[in-house]
């Protein structure tokens, strides 16, 4: 049986205030009582473990398809057993686009230029298409602070590592 957790937002602030799960609502459905769980839930025990990655020589055609046929929107990329970066829909969507049209300075704030135009457009691989570096996580974290560093950084997906080494991933959905 797998459990669902959600990072619970206050949408008047905007920052994590708790984590729900379906446990949590099916007992509500069903007139439980809730019970102290004795504290927060850390990044450990919310990830998921199965995690899919590319290397940074993967094509962009490859990572989509990756993507799609896993119902994922943005994995890890991984040299040599370190996270270096991570791809996802956005960086793909970005490339497939063209070039980019004047923003205004509401949509420049939302999302700031990471490269230039020309390397975006010329991208054929995850290491030149990837977020890097990586926004991670330590495992020991709690959720509350899994889900502002996603907040803070903008990012829906944090790949959690214990040390250097990859051992899970955390979505905000």
């Amino acid at each position: 049986h797998e459990v669902s957790y959600r990072i619970v937002v206050d949408p008047l602030t905007d920052r994590p205030v708790g984590v729900l799960s379906t446990l949590d609502i099916a007992a509500i459905l069903a007139g439980v009582e809730p019970r102290d769980r004795g504290g927060a839930y850390h990044v450990a025990q919310l990830m998921t473990t199965n995690v899919l990655t590319v290397d940074p020589d993967t094509p962009l055609k490859e990572v989509a398809q990756v993507l799609s046929e896993h119902g994922v929107s943005g994995v890890p990329v991984v040299e040599r057993g370190r996270v270096v970066g991570v791809v996802s829909e956005t960086d793909i969507v970005v490339k497939e686009r063209g070039p980019d049209v004047k923003r205004g300075r509401l949509a420049r704030w939302l999302r700031p230029p990471r490269r230039s135009d020309e390397e975006r457009l010329a991208a054929r691989t995850a290491g030149e298409a990837m977020t890097s570096p990586a926004v991670t996580i330590d495992s020991w974290q709690s959720a509350a602070v899994a889900a502002a560093v996603m907040l803070d950084n903008r990012v829906d997906r944090l790949p959690v590592l214990t040390g250097e080494q990859l051992v899970g991933i955390i979505t905000r959905a």
